[in-house]
């Protein structure tokens, strides 16, 4: 129960905050998933590294996501003839930072480099994707978010109530099958929801497969 009530409040507080900054635009939206986006990258850096001996410092991890996002949200933000300038940051910031590895001395650059690479493209340029959907229509990055939480929601509670068979028990224990089966459900009910009730320009087959692709990415991450 109090793990429930935790879970509650920190998602009403995360909730609120994405509805407030979707209402106050795509700027406001791309300022909350900045801090989002470089605690990703430190926890993707804690996953990777762990304890392992040799590990690089998490700030490099850190500072490449932040750089890559704020030129992939600085896309979305002024369009199409900003694309080259964005993709000649990143990959100048991850030569340079290839560069300061191999004058640092570590043993396996090239890991490093590959693990902050992944990093960049797995974490940092979705993450920029939120102000994309801000810029273009509010309505529609709520719609999404709705579908996250939905396939957040209904994968936890039918998972913690009728969950048996484990889904990845080496990568994540609490994960059942029965719960991705209920995420998936509780995502395509409200894909259904949002296609028939919400005023928007996608139509309800367009979120129907939404509703899949959050529910196989959202489980993947």
């Amino acid at each position: 129960m109090k793990e429930l009530l935790v879970r509650a409040l920190s998602g009403a507080v995360y909730v609120a905050l994405v509805l407030g900054a979707a209402w106050m635009g795509p700027l406001a939206t791309g300022i909350l998933f900045f801090p989002i986006t470089c605690l990703a990258a430190w926890e993707w850096h804690r996953l990777v590294w762990k304890e392992r001996e040799g590990a690089p410092s998490p700030a490099l991890s850190i500072t490449i996501a932040a750089v890559s996002y704020l030129a992939w949200a600085g896309v979305f933000r002024f369009p199409d003839p900003h694309i080259p300038y964005s993709i000649a940051v990143v990959l100048g910031l991850l030569l340079l930072s290839f560069v300061l590895l191999l004058r640092s001395g570590t043993t396996a650059p090239g890991t490093v480099m590959g693990h902050n690479l992944s990093m960049a493209l797995v974490v940092a340029v979705p993450m920029a994707c939120a102000p994309l959907l801000a810029y273009s229509d509010a309505r529609i990055f709520i719609g999404f978010m709705l579908l996250l939480w939905a396939n957040d929601t209904g994968a936890y509670l039918v998972g913690k109530t009728i969950g048996r068979n484990k889904l990845l028990p080496k990568v994540s224990p609490g994960k059942t099958w029965e719960g991705l089966l209920g995420g998936v459900i509780a995502t395509l009910a409200s894909a259904w929801a949002i296609g028939t009730y919400m005023d928007h320009e996608l139509g309800g087959r367009t979120w129907l497969v939404g509703a899949v692709v959050v529910s196989v990415t959202a489980t993947i991450g």
